[in-house]
């Protein structure tokens, strides 16, 4: 459930800076080019990127949770098996 929260939390705050950083390019574009949208595509990049390894980093830590409790869980059979 509190990991929950931490995710929730953290993608609310990628959105955050996801629409500050959209805002900031937008205000930037005064003229009209045909690469005016090149800032919006690297915004975009940038937020979903560093979305996507937040998303991983959080992945490979409830990963190695999952493992250090199976391990746990594996050792306490074999007592109850030895008894």
């Amino acid at each position: 459930m509190k990991s929950t929260r931490k995710f929730k939390s953290i993608y609310i705050y990628i959105l955050l800076i996801g629409i500050s950083l959209f805002n900031l390019a937008a205000s930037h574009s005064e003229t009209v080019e045909s690469n005016q949208y090149l800032e919006y595509l690297f915004v975009a990049y940038t937020v979903t990127w560093l979305g996507f390894f937040i998303y991983l980093f959080f992945i490979s830590k409830k990963q190695k949770e999952l493992k250090n409790e199976l391990e746990f869980l594996s050792k306490e059979l074999e007592k109850q098996k030895e008894k």
